[in-house]
């Protein structure tokens, strides 16, 4: 391009257009766009809601211009017509194709050719459609004497290969299943559709020879129109019948028909043929589609002539015809000097072809039309089937000049229509560039709201406007971007988009510097920050172009720029929380003061250090605010500080100063596609595929945030005997579970599932030395108070240790609330002179479900400390001589129940066995993990008070599980539903024992209601087999929508099937409590009774 601004001097200015052209008064009043074009044979013929100017045929034809190829069409039908009439054969083709390589006025030609035969009477003067007059004469005259064309019209598009009836407000119409038995009823009524019943039902086409005694049954000539063939084969295609297909069988009648036409003018068939409107498609069409539609079109091609509805060089004409009423020579023949001029003074700033001499003859045939428009309307838009060449042409050239001449005051300096001029602010081009972007597959409807055109006029190109406009220029951003617009939608052969050179001949003014277009341009490819365009591409190389993707990357950025403080703040503390997980440890998030820390000794705290409050730069320096919490408790805030008792129970987790930067960027961008997915159709348009994209890039951020959290919190704190000792933790699941396996690689737990601890261990770690005696809370609370000790995750390896002390090392127990004790087997009495076995509340042995961890319980270093301190809380009896027998049948009866004289002394009297049904449910919602444990305290308290009803002893009682249900609800159940059957539907141990209820509704929130409903009822394994989590339609429930689910499980034993209780809540918890963020609520009922009761263990 050349350096030297480019301009017109004042005196060659040419005149505008609107001093050269007058438009048409139905483009001046937009009335063209919404009543000329929306032709439809199919609504012409079979029903009342054509336009008038379609429906009514004197208005029609007042309304058509006659081109030659409509003239030649009408001529050829009058003709045949005639011939028919008088039995005299003209000698005519009998079947006549509209040649759509144009695609213009072929359905306005069909039109003309249905009220020819319907209305001749209508045609306000034959003579300006008919060639011939004698023809036009004549017909005129055989209609008046009574002749009545036959019609039938066939549009593929307006029937479907199942159901080809055309007109559903005919009581009488059959429900025709082809093409021949729609047709045989449209021409003769149901004598026709007699004649071909049999050939329709079974779908087989009817031969020349029946085709021509069908035609024959009436005295007068048919007219058959087809239009939308293609469309039609396609949907046949994949009708099969026998061995063949719809498709295949529709083309043997068209060869049956097409003979049946020969010799003879009693039937005239008019049709469109496929290839050129169905091009795009039949690059997609496989196998035998394909094939039906080149077979088609082989008949098509037996046609001895075709008829084109408008040559090629007539297009510019028809078009100017159409739309301006006047346009003045002298106006024109100086506008195409003064562009003339503009090419040729700086050839390196426009294509070739704009400055050849043979440019000026383009110039002035499409004058005041600039033929970049025509081009692109005739020869790149004409490509699409959607797209209907004269038809949409005038369509959008209508529009274009309506909003041109509406604001003129601000265009006086306007030669052309330009691309521009077709803008998506009309409702009419914005439907007709809908359409078009689903023919390519492309849908740069957010492009448009955020680049080129918003109500509000916050669109990139209207912000670049703002810079020109203000200085006297036009609105140059719209301009480009709009043209730029028209030259994305179609894929050329050097692809989709446009280059500096033709884009500055399609908008380029005389009046305007060619540099601006250029600087306006870079603005909007990104130099200009705030008119930079989301969804412009190219340049330095590439074609300029819109796609239907946006840069999401820069649009991710810009949004991440204007974020509120706090949002990217929520989703990192949301996304820790995920990474976090479930655990034996109680999580304190963000701890920042001593009494926000429970000094407790039955709990172990996790406290994750918030990333403002602590960063660990050098991990040898304990941070001082965690030394102040681990040392210190409060009551209160700000309350007064007291040494922290229970140090043990307390462990810290901070982020690395370094890590942490990367998860807040990435906190960020979480937050700024969220952002953008709950303003979508306010701020933000994005397509289908758009929007999965962006999910793609939210799933992505997320399980990177997921990673930067796990990679910034590595620094654990645990105590020791030296204080706060460190690890660096690293994890591949999830942090909670990280620090639990550290912790136990460290040697500083007692995992949950640990069996009994031995005695040396014990006495070196938790007795308190010299004692004799200490309550197992004592006990416990030592695990809290000594640094040195194991943290206790559970207290029931604590209760196994306590029990295997009693059992095997010399230890005693006492239960003060039952007056029960338990000593180790074997163990003498020295501090008495009692028997051991007169002792009635004094048992060999202890099982760690009687071990309970309260000041009322007391583990002594032997049974004579126990003796010596509760010996007046000790039952002795002293047996006569008769009865000592009875006793040792009693002890016999009783060995291996402890020794408990109240399960039952025998006799004739036996009582009932003793059963006793416990029932217990979680209080709220919570995880599988903390819903057991919750569960299980509750019932070790009903255990508890079904052994103190029982009057054996606690050890002859097993608590058995006839029931579990687990109920879950809320937006995301789906994924837990589906997770809980997959895993119970797996498991040998309960598959066969349950069922689930499943309910599930989505809707999108829009005025239509669209919903979407599950209800399933059955076994877990078919609901995981055939209703994946993957299937669940969340796109359905966008920001405006909703989606809710329940599901409940019910795990119900067989009577006899015993399944004892700590067993199957063990199973359940390894089956459900791993590897999943969903919460339940559940119940159960156990059955406690009698061990010897128990069929199955």
């Amino acid at each position: 391009m050349s350096d030297t601004p480019t301009t017109t001097g004042t005196t060659n200015r040419p005149p505008s257009i609107f001093d050269s052209c007058e438009p048409r008064q139905d483009v001046l009043t937009g009335e063209l766009a919404e009543d000329q074009f929306a032709a439809s044979l199919a609504d012409v013929a079979h029903s009342d809601d054509a336009p008038d100017v379609y429906a009514d045929p004197r208005l029609f034809f007042e309304k058509t211009y006659p081109t030659s190829g409509l003239q030649e069409l009408l001529t050829r039908l009058a003709t045949r017509f005639v011939g028919a009439h008088n039995d005299d054969y003209t000698g005519t083709n009998g079947i006549l194709r509209l040649d759509t390589s144009f695609g213009g006025g072929k359905t306005h030609n069909q039109i003309a050719a249905y009220h020819l035969a319907e209305s001749p009477s209508a045609v306000p003067d034959l003579s300006d459609f008919i060639l011939d007059q004698d023809i036009a004469d004549e017909y005129t005259d055989a209609a008046a004497l009574g002749l009545d064309v036959n019609s039938a019209v066939f549009v593929g598009t307006h029937v479907d290969a199942e159901d080809a009836r055309s007109n559903y407000d005919d009581p009488d119409a059959p429900a025709t299943k082809t093409m021949w038995g729609e047709m045989a009823y449209q021409l003769f009524g149901r004598e026709g559709y007699e004649f071909l019943r049999e050939n329709d039902e079974n779908r087989t086409p009817p031969g020349t020879t029946k085709l021509e005694r069908l035609f024959e049954r009436n005295d007068n000539p048919s007219l058959i129109l087809i239009d939308e063939i293609a469309a039609y084969l396609e949907q046949a295609a994949a009708v099969e019948i026998g061995d063949s297909t719809l498709a295949k069988q529709t083309n043997t009648f068209l060869m049956s028909l097409l003979s049946a036409t020969q010799n003879n003018d009693k039937v005239t068939v008019v049709l469109s043929i496929a290839d050129t409107a169905f091009a795009d498609q039949a690059e997609d069409v496989r196998g035998l589609v394909s094939e039906t539609i080149s077979e088609f079109n082989s008949i098509s091609d037996r046609v001895e002539g075709s008829i084109t509805p408008t040559e090629d060089n007539e297009i510019a004409a028809v078009l100017r015809h159409r739309l301006f009423e006047s346009v003045a020579e002298d106006g024109r023949d100086a506008t195409v000097d003064a562009y003339m001029s503009l090419y040729t003074g700086d050839r390196d700033s426009f294509p070739d072809s704009a400055t050849n001499p043979e440019h000026r003859d383009r110039l002035e045939d499409s004058y005041p039309i600039h033929p970049t428009v025509i081009d692109t309307l005739t020869e790149e838009l004409d490509s699409l089937p959607s797209f209907q060449r004269t038809r949409g042409a005038l369509k959008l050239l209508s529009r274009a000049v309506y909003r041109l001449w509406q604001h003129q005051s601000d265009y006086q300096e306007r030669h052309f229509v330009r691309l521009f001029d077709m803008h998506p602010s009309d409702g009419d081009v914005r439907s007709t560039l809908l359409r078009l972007f689903s023919s390519v597959d492309m849908d740069f409807e957010a492009a448009i709201k955020a680049d080129i055109f918003s109500e509000d006029g916050t669109a990139n190109a209207e912000e670049e406007d703002r810079n020109w406009v203000k200085n006297g220029h036009p609105p140059l951003g719209t301009h480009l971007t709009t043209a730029i617009l028209w030259k994305s939608i179609v894929k050329g052969a050097d692809g989709r988009g446009t280059t500096r050179r033709p884009l500055r001949h399609a908008i380029a003014n005389t009046e305007v510097e060619l540099a601006h277009y250029d600087d306006a341009l870079n603005n909007l490819l990104g130099e200009g920050r705030r008119s930079a365009c989301f969804y412009l591409h190219g340049d330095n190389g590439e074609k300029i172009q819109f796609k239907s993707e946006p840069n999401l990357t820069k649009l991710i950025d810009s949004v991440v720029e204007q974020l509120q403080d706090g949002l990217a703040r929520r989703h990192l503390e949301e996304a820790l929380d995920e990474a976090l997980g479930q655990g034996s440890l109680n999580v304190i998030v963000g701890p920042e003061e001593p009494h926000e820390i429970p000094d407790t000794a039955d709990e172990a705290h996790l406290c994750v250090m918030d990333f403002d409050t602590v960063t660990i730069t050098d991990y040898e320096t304990v941070p001082e605010a965690i030394q102040t919490l681990f040392k210190n408790t409060a009551s209160s805030s700000g309350g007064q500080k007291t040494p922290r008792v229970f140090k043990n129970n307390v462990v810290f987790l901070a982020a690395s100063a370094n890590d942490v930067t990367d998860a807040k960027r990435t906190a960020e961008r979480v937050a700024a596609i969220k952002h953008i997915q709950n303003n979508l159709g306010d701020q933000y348009e994005l397509n289908t595929e758009q929007q999965d994209k962006l999910g793609e890039r939210l799933d992505s951020a997320k399980g990177t945030l997921d990673q930067d959290i796990k990679k910034a919190y590595t620094h654990l704190y645990f105590p020791t005997g030296d204080g706060l000792a460190h690890r660096n933790v690293t994890t591949d699941s999830t942090i909670h579970q990280s620090v639990i396996e550290k912790l136990d690689e460290a040697g500083a737990i007692i995992p949950e599932g640990e069996d009994a601890y031995g005695v040396d261990w014990f006495e070196a770690t938790i007795w308190n030395v010299g004692s004799t005696s200490m309550t197992t809370r004592a006990i416990e609370e030592q695990f809290g108070k000594r640094q040195d000790a194991e943290i206790l995750l559970s207290p029931i390896p604590l209760r196994k240790t306590i029990a295997r002390l009693v059992r095997e090392d010399g230890y005693a127990y006492w239960d003060e609330e039952q007056k029960t004790g338990y000593y180790t087997p074997e163990t003498t009495l020295t501090a008495t002179d009692h028997e051991l076995d007169d002792a009635k509340n004094l048992h060999a042995g202890l099982s760690y479900q009687d071990v309970k961890l309260s000041q009322s319980h007391t583990l002594y270093t032997s049974l004579d400390e126990l003796v010596d301190d509760v010996g007046s809380e000790i039952e002795w009896e002293e047996p006569d001589e008769d009865e000592e027998q009875e006793d040792e049948t009693t002890d016999d009866d009783d060995e291996g129940t402890g020794g408990s004289s109240g399960g039952g002394s025998g006799g004739d009297d036996e009582p009932e066995p003793f059963s006793k049904l416990i029932e217990v449910r979680t209080s709220e919602p919570a995880h599988v993990s903390r819903a057991l444990q919750e569960m299980r305290a509750d019932i070790a308290d009903e255990l508890t008070s079904a052994r103190e009803e029982y009057d054996g002893h606690p050890d002859e009682l097993t608590p058995i599980v006839e029931g579990v249900w687990i109920h879950l609800d809320g937006a995301d159940a789906w994924k837990g539903a589906w997770f809980t059957a997959n895993k119970l539907s797996n498991d040998e141990d309960f598959a066969e024992d349950t069922m689930m209820d499943f309910d599930y509704e989505a809707n999108d929130g829009a005025d239509s209601k669209s919903e979407f409903e599950v209800d399933f009822n059955g076994r877990p394994e078919v609901f995981a087999s055939h209703l994946r989590f993957n299937m669940e339609p969340e796109d359905l429930a966008n920001p405006d929508g909703g989606r809710t689910a329940e599901a409940e499980f019910a795990i119900e034993f067989d009577e006899g099937d015993d399944r004892l209780y700590g067993d199957t809540f063990d199973l359940l918890d390894e089956l459900l409590a791993v590897d999943n963020a969903f919460t339940v609520t559940m119940h159960t009922q156990i059955r406690v009774i009698e061990s010897s009761e128990v069929t199955q263990v």
